[in-house]
């Protein structure tokens, strides 16, 4: 019955934001407003923006994208205007995701490590594969779970857990084929897009594994609203997905193909019939925060994950 109420209450009451970055050399950064209209928050403008990749959006709105070719991340206002976080010791940064604690964490493709950036820009390594690809090789993207492990996807076909002290152990490698998003649901499944034969799988905490769809065309990062429907960067646009598998394009990207997508769940109160209405949109709310400041699809920069 909770459940059921929360999932009502997300879907009146979601205003979600959507960031896009476009896997080009020269990309652009979109917007994308829950009505669905594209514009472009934050034009090709400055080597820092070479290749952009990862996205991901901070506790207060803030947004922050990676340059797969400048090696630096740089942190946007609301309004676009950017100023440069980080530009040391980055190799071929891909999905960023945030901890609870605002760290900011950065896959880095070529080096087969994890950067951790704390809210100040001082940087520490997380972890680094510890030999021969076999905890990490050519990490894409990332997402954390309730309990704050982080979960990495590897293109070299397996998924990573690190625990909060950097223990790492393999979640999985079956029915992989060069991983490239991931996200985790309200219930704590987990989704990932393989690029290499265009599908999306869903794990349960258990490591069980399903075909949550297929048929996409080349498929990158994820992203989960406040209301459950799965985001996916996907050919030249966006594709929605149900929690019951119905899929439908939200929103296309013109001549640039989207490569992460990020999430800024927004607050939109109807005219409530009752107080009761008032309460469920601020649980709502605040568990759609919650997930942001965890994690929060996408090569690319995110999101939004438990």
């Amino acid at each position: 019955m909770t459940a059921t109420l929360l999932l009502m209450a997300a879907v009146m009451c979601r205003a979600d934001t959507i960031y896009v970055t476009a896997g080009s050399w020269m990309g652009d950064i979109f917007q994308i407003t829950p009505d669905g209209t594209r514009s472009v928050f934050v034009p090709f403008h400055s080597y820092s923006s070479l290749g952009v990749s990862g996205i991901a959006v901070d506790g207060g709105g803030s947004v922050y994208a990676a340059s797969y070719y400048g090696n630096t991340i740089t942190r946007y206002s609301s309004t676009g205007v950017g100023t440069l976080f980080a530009d040391t010791g980055i190799a071929y940064p891909q999905g960023i995701t945030f901890d609870g604690a605002g760290n900011l964490y950065v896959a880095e493709y070529n080096a087969n490590r994890i950067g951790r950036y704390a809210p100040d820009g001082t940087r520490t390594e997380f972890a680094r594969d510890a030999g021969g690809g076999s905890t990490l090789y050519g990490p894409q993207d990332l997402a954390f779970d309730a309990a704050g492990n982080l979960f990495v996807a590897n293109w070299g076909n397996s998924i990573v857990r690190f625990a909060p002290d950097g223990t790492s152990s393999i979640f999985a490698t079956t029915g992989l084929n060069h991983p490239s998003g991931l996200a985790f649901d309200a219930f704590g499944n987990l989704f990932v897009s393989n690029t290499g034969n265009n599908t999306i799988l869903r794990y349960t905490s258990g490591g069980q594994v399903s075909v949550f769809a297929s048929g996409l065309n080349m498929p990158r990062d994820l992203v989960f609203d406040s209301a459950g429907d799965l985001y996916v960067a996907d050919g030249y646009g966006i594709d929605r997905i149900t929690p019951q598998g119905v899929r439908s394009v939200y929103a296309t990207t013109g001549s640039e193909s989207p490569w992460f997508i990020a999430i800024h769940p927004g607050l939109q109160i109807p005219e409530p019939s009752t107080t009761t209405l008032l309460v469920l949109c601020g649980i709502s709310f605040v568990f759609a925060r919650r997930k942001l400041a965890s994690t929060a699809s996408s090569p690319h920069p995110r999101r939004i994950t438990p």
